[in-house]
């Protein structure tokens, strides 16, 4: 969050940040799947980013029609408008194209003023998620437009300071990841040693 709004900077940057809004930043794309030619239809959620849709659901939801589809491209954002509270917004970062509902909201950047990996990260922070707060509508279920996100306010650094915030979060993220697997790896081997306790084939000493 510090880092994201330049309350916290790294040695050597001293330059002003811009400030902008995301109609400066952002591009929508609604590339229709006319011809069929991609099937691979992914969906965005908001712990996992984009899935395929019926390995994660269990079961096809997707319309047997799929020329409607979005087509997304590799480092293109989508989010579900009525989700995107929630955090159902994502990068495309592990396939190099897929199919979204044609429900959802498919951009672009602007590479000549944002990083694709800060604007990544940007998303996640509570200034994001105050915005659209205060810009969706909807009596029942909340609402993003793609119109009213344009208007978000946003501070950018150069792309080298962006940059450099990028990889600096994504070095955390490892280090996280890393962390979860070494839990998994210690629950696994508590089971295993539970089992043999619990059976008798390994005794305690006194």
């Amino acid at each position: 969050q510090r880092v994201l709004t330049g309350e916290k900077r790294f040695e050597g940057f001293t330059d002003e940040w811009k400030n902008t809004t995301l109609y400066e930043v952002i591009k929508e794309k609604s590339v229709k799947n006319k011809n069929n030619q991609v099937s691979l239809v992914l969906s965005v959620t908001n712990k996992d980013g984009f899935v395929i849709q019926n390995e994660f659901f269990g079961k096809t939801i997707a319309s047997k029609d799929l020329s409607n589809y979005k087509i997304v491209n590799k480092f293109d954002f989508a989010y579900n408008p009525a989700r995107v509270n929630v955090g159902s917004i994502s990068m495309l970062e592990n396939f190099d194209i897929c199919i979204v509902s044609p429900m959802y909201v498919v951009f672009g950047l602007n590479y000549e003023i944002i990083d694709k990996y800060f604007f990544k990260y940007w998303i996640q922070s509570h200034n994001f998620n105050g915005h659209i707060k205060s810009l969706s509508a909807g009596s029942v279920r909340s609402i993003l437009s793609f119109d009213a996100m344009s208007t978000m306010k946003i501070k950018v650094p150069s792309l080298e300071e962006q940059n450099k915030i990028a990889s600096f979060l994504s070095l955390i993220d490892k280090d996280i990841d890393n962390l979860k697997k070494l839990l998994e790896l210690r629950k696994e081997q508590k089971k295993g040693l539970m089992q043999r306790l619990l059976t008798g084939e390994v005794r305690l000493i006194d």
